[in-house]
């Protein structure tokens, strides 16, 4: 049977990014950098000052300050061409404003009486003190290469700083989700008592959409091998398809037996893992296709483990795998041999240290757990027995509420 990382590699060996759009910087929120960008703009204009307090040139400065003549007042802003000092003249100059010809340094107004026409400093500053020199942080030409990464408020801080009001940017997969089983209903029906609602397509097209996805809810298909049938067909307009349920073993586990007759080519059908074992991987007419389990912690799990890296490499992401972090069990933990095991645990930074408390229960079936819990627990077939507290665990955080 594959390993969780075996499969996670088959998964992202299959997905490739689908395209690209230009669109507004200012649309481009949380959309994957698709181009280079080249910037028009020198940043700063021209040399600046870092802070309130006089344009001097350094060597007016004896160790112990200068007395100066004060010419004027330059705020940001300010147009300086044909303003310069000579030896023994500064200009009062405030933040982000631009040096006059002649200075070189900037004195900061706490080292002076703060004269309006005689300024007498009161201590010697290096040549270049608290003087931002043009193209100090970008100039034109520079590339600004963010290929790959996520946009942030910060990027777009620097998308538009450059000159660039526009950028390509990966497109998002449109993603279809589909629910399986005679047992549950669509949230829409929720007066229906005799059946439970639909809570693993939220949850998916939660993750997607928080991934960048395009997210499109099918509903829930019975057990029905021709209605499932005719369901499969209508993915073949879609990126990414996602089927919830019906990929055990059971006599009603429909996606697992018309396989053939959809033409579905699984790449593996069952992971060494827990929870989640029921989980299959392929494609349908060449679009890739997630078989997930129907207990609603394995599907979340799948989905965070393997759905969303994969949602992620479609979109141009350069490291679309979740990342484990390093922490220390706050409990003894029992774990059978030769089982891959990801236990849902509580989180709690204590003197800069990550402990790990798993859940009293790991039943699959305990959505309050994913409610409750940070992080799932990554038990490798190396371990083996009890382990004791303090042991050091791998936890790929999912809900970092509450503890950073």
């Amino acid at each position: 049977m594959i390993k969780p990382d075996e499969a996670l590699k088959a998964v992202l060996e299959t997905v490739t990014p689908i395209g690209t759009e230009q669109i507004s910087v200012l649309d481009a929120l949380g959309r994957v950098v698709a181009n280079k960008i080249i910037s028009k703009r020198d940043i700063p204009i021209k040399d600046s000052s870092a802070m309130d307090g006089y344009a001097v040139y350094a060597e007016d400065l004896a160790s112990d300050g200068a007395t100066l003549k004060v010419l004027g007042v330059i705020g940001a802003g300010d147009d300086v061409s044909g303003m310069a000092i000579a030896r023994g003249e500064t200009y009062r100059i405030m933040t982000g404003a631009h040096l006059p010809a002649g200075a070189d340094t900037v004195v900061e107004r706490e080292l002076s009486d703060d004269g309006l026409q005689i300024v007498k400093i009161t201590e010697g500053k290096k040549r270049g003190a608290n003087v931002r020199p043009a193209k100090d942080d970008i100039g034109v030409g520079d590339e600004v290469d963010c290929v790959g990464e996520v946009i942030s408020p910060y990027t777009l801080s620097r998308f538009i700083s450059v000159g660039a009001l526009h950028t390509w940017v990966y497109a998002k997969p449109r993603v279809a989700v589909i629910s399986t089983g005679s047992e549950i209903a669509s949230p829409e029906d929720y007066d229906n008592r005799d059946k439970m609602l639909d809570a693993n397509a939220p949850a998916i097209i939660g993750l997607l959409k928080e991934a960048g996805a395009d997210c499109h809810y099918l509903g829930v298909v019975p057990d029905d091998e021709a209605k499932l049938l005719a369901a499969l067909k209508t993915l073949k307009k879609y990126d990414v398809a996602v089927v919830s349920g019906g990929i055990s073993a059971g006599d009603f586990d429909y996606m697992g037996h018309i396989s053939e007759k959809a033409g579905l080519s699984w790449k593996f059908h069952h992971i060494n893992q827990k929870p989640g074992k029921p989980m299959a991987f392929g494609t349908l007419d060449g679009v890739p296709i997630f078989g997930m389990p129907g207990n609603p912690v394995s599907c979340m799990f799948c989905a965070y483990f393997y759905l969303v890296p994969a949602i992620r490499k479609m979109q141009g992401m350069n490291m679309p795998e979740n990342r484990a972090v390093t922490a220390v069990l706050g409990e003894e933990v029992k774990k059978k041999k030769g089982r891959i095991q990801f236990d849902r645990v509580k989180l709690e930074v204590k003197e800069g240290v990550i402990h790990a408390y798993p859940y009293s229960s790991q039943g699959s079936n305990l959505i309050d757990s994913m409610v409750k819990c940070h992080a799932f627990m990554k038990l490798t077939d190396e371990h083996e027995g009890v382990l004791k507290v303090g042991t050091s665990v791998q936890v790929y955080i999912f809900n970092s509420s509450g503890v950073f």
